[in-house]
């Protein structure tokens, strides 16, 4: 018995061991091409207590170089995780965990952005028809146009208080072309932004919730408006945006996610094909610079 679970624990180990592409699915809309992200895995760390096995991968993500910002690479944090042990280790409070650390994501993050894929026109429609549709808005977004550039990547930062995520972007150089309540308008401006995430778990899966805006700021930088409509559309886009977005997002809530059944007989050979690593009761908190998963075994 120990010899045959020494072959199969090794091959699961190895199966961690990636050299891969992920491509990106198209959620801000159709992309001339394809685009993929490298990603790289090795072990780092297998430790063996008690109450069961913890096991460590260094993560790598490239992507060739599609914007002209110059940077110098993704984004760490500085100073609010003094006194942290730099190891993560697993509490066992429930069967089966998973943490990735922060500084990681924002390495993902930098890489999406690096391959160009946030850039370009954005389908407004299909983007709201997830938060009520189109028609929830005050304002009607029909005849609207959008090109967004990242001069910088987005992060995750999660330095803030208890349990608090923010994702934050600056400098998100947006283009506007629309006709809104009668205004033609042509306008260039910079958008500052952070908000806050809160996740939650329930029966169904996980599910995400947009908290309020940290902070929202728009800079104009060119505007032409060639037909006067009802309303001031720069000052709209100046002063009662905040307003506006808040009332379209936060409280919406994204999810339940649930995960699917992994069939193991098909990474690890050896295995029979109904083995299956089937999990539950989801759950995700923030600790010591980790996004940690909790989850029971079913």
């Amino acid at each position: 018995i120990e010899e045959f679970a020494d072959g199969i624990l090794k091959q699961l180990l190895l199966a961690l061991e990636l050299q891969t592409t992920l491509p990106l699915p198209e959620l801000l809309g159709p992309k001339p091409e394809p685009v993929e992200l490298g990603l790289a895995t090795a072990l780092s760390r297998v430790d063996f207590v008690d109450e069961g096995g913890q096991v460590g991968l260094s993560m790598g993500l490239h992507a060739d170089n599609q914007v002209r910002t110059q940077s110098l690479g993704s984004i760490q944090r500085d100073g609010c995780l003094e006194g942290e042990d730099e190891m993560f280790y697993y509490g066992w409070d429930r069967s089966f965990g998973g943490a990735m650390k922060t500084d990681v994501i924002n390495a993902a993050l930098f890489s999406v952005w690096r391959s160009g894929f946030l850039d370009g026109p954005i389908e407004l429609g299909g983007l709201l028809d997830g938060l009520g549709g189109v028609g929830s808005l005050p304002i009607p977004l029909d005849d609207l146009e959008l090109q967004l550039a990242w001069t910088s990547p987005p992060i995750l930062n999660d330095c803030g208080g208890k349990g608090i995520l923010q994702l934050e972007f600056g400098d998100l150089l947006a283009e506007l072309d629309a006709n809104l309540l009668g205004s033609e308008i042509s306008a260039v401006l910079y958008v500052d932004a952070a908000i806050s995430l809160f996740f939650g778990s329930s029966a169904e899966g996980l599910s995400v919730t947009v908290g309020d805006f940290a902070f929202l700021e728009v800079e104009i930088i060119e505007y032409e408006e060639t037909k006067a409509g009802l309303l001031d559309i720069r000052d709209l886009l100046e002063n009662q945006l905040y307003g506006l977005l808040s009332g379209l997002i936060v409280g919406q809530s994204f999810g339940p996610l649930d995960l699917e059944p992994i069939a193991l007989g098909d990474v690890v050979p050896g295995l029979p094909a109904e083995a299956v690593l089937d999990l539950g009761n989801l759950s995700i908190s923030k600790e010591g610079g980790y996004v940690v998963l909790g989850a029971d075994l079913l």
